[in-house]
């Protein structure tokens, strides 16, 4: 059994959207634009892991990524999903919508971008950089919003055989 830390993929960032040819081309583009010259590499869902079924393949990557980014302007159940799953792992998200589209309210209080066009949405990720997001030192990303503290249960990700258990308000595997 090999037990990764999320250093090892500390500089990768899940991206949840609606699979269809402008997101994959465009979409996709213009993020990575944005978070390429940081040294961060996108991980999608519908890359292909051997072996894994989806679900974990997915809570695995999101666990252990840097941030997530979620594409909310349309409805779409597989991606509430997986920021639902993000939220639970306390990784930090940027949820972005096309023209003011509906962001859920839950959402107040994280990082919300509303952009015009893809070059809109480039440049506003790069300023959202700037400001200093995402966080870089573990530390700060294992900070538990349940607990108001670092929980070390944060760092470590699953193997393929483990479960989540919520104990006393800290993640154990």
């Amino acid at each position: 059994m090999k037990i990764h830390s999320i250093s090892e993929t500390s500089l990768q960032y899940f991206i949840g959207h609606r699979l269809i040819p402008e997101n994959i081309d465009d979409l996709r583009r213009a993020i990575a634009n944005a978070l390429h010259p940081l040294g961060y590499e996108p991980y999608y869902a519908d890359k292909t892991i051997e072996g894994k079924p989806l679900l974990l393949k997915i809570c695995h990557k999101i666990f252990t990524a840097s941030f997530c980014v979620f594409e909310l302007s349309s409805p779409n159940p597989n991606v509430y999903l997986e920021m639902g799953i993000a939220l639970g792992f306390n990784r930090p998200i940027i949820a972005i919508s096309r023209n003011e589209a509906r962001i859920p309210s839950v959402l107040q209080g994280h990082t919300i971008i509303s952009y015009t066009g893809y070059i809109d949405l480039e440049a506003k990720i790069a300023e959202l950089c700037a400001q200093g997001f995402p966080l870089k030192q573990p530390s700060e990303l294992d900070h538990c919003h349940f607990c108001n503290q670092t929980c070390e249960s944060m760092s470590t990700p699953p193997d393929e055989n483990s479960y989540l258990v919520l104990n006393r308000s800290k993640l154990l595997w």
